[in-house]
């Protein structure tokens, strides 16, 4: 008998609970590689975005989510937070790149291997997953990590709704702000 859908969460209309009570141990090995790689887990001050905008050219063109550039603009102009976007991850050292995640509170990301830094995000940060494919790669894991909220948007042929992703940011922005001011306080 063969079962539908058992595997690593790519299979459409499965549900996968695969990682329901290992909240701790995902969190756990975040700290763990922070800590080895010498990478202090602090609470950011401010609010910051990144933003992953695969670039064209990239060996998944299928995955290309649309508009990201103006979306940075309008999170900069509209919410006065600083936005940083990355085409590529290659070429930056892996401590660069966790340090760059766990300073910022917001990532704006399509599926696949480069929305995997995103598990180092800090405490009360937002993570908003677009996903231009009819799948939710990576559900299985994203949505349970316990230190962050997880967003997820369809976006059929890359082109995502502007509105609800500058929504899900600010909402974001405020989340952290709240969750930030309730720690230091």
């Amino acid at each position: 008998h063969h079962m539908v859908g058992i595997g690593h969460g790519r299979h459409h209309g499965v549900r996968h609970d695969c990682n329901q009570g290992r909240q701790a141990t995902l969190y756990n090995y975040r700290r763990y590689v922070m800590h080895n790689i010498g990478v202090r887990d602090i609470l950011p001050p401010e609010n910051r975005v990144i933003i992953w905008d695969r670039h064209e050219e990239d060996y998944k063109a299928e995955r290309k989510i649309h508009g990201l550039p103006q979306l940075k603009t309008r999170i900069e102009s509209e919410l006065n937070v600083d936005v940083l976007i990355f085409e590529t991850w290659h070429g930056k050292p892996i401590k660069d790149q966790i340090k760059e995640m766990s300073r910022s509170t917001i990532f704006v990301t399509g599926p696949g291997s480069g929305s995997f830094i995103s598990w180092f995000l800090p405490r009360g940060s937002t993570q908003i997953r677009i996903y231009p494919v009819w799948f939710k790669m990576e559900w299985f894991l994203f949505n349970y990590m316990s230190h962050m909220h997880v967003e997820h948007v369809d976006a059929e042929g890359g082109n995502f709704d502007e509105d609800e992703v500058m929504g899900m940011v600010e909402m974001g922005v405020h989340r952290y702000n709240h969750y930030f001011e309730s720690h230091i306080h």
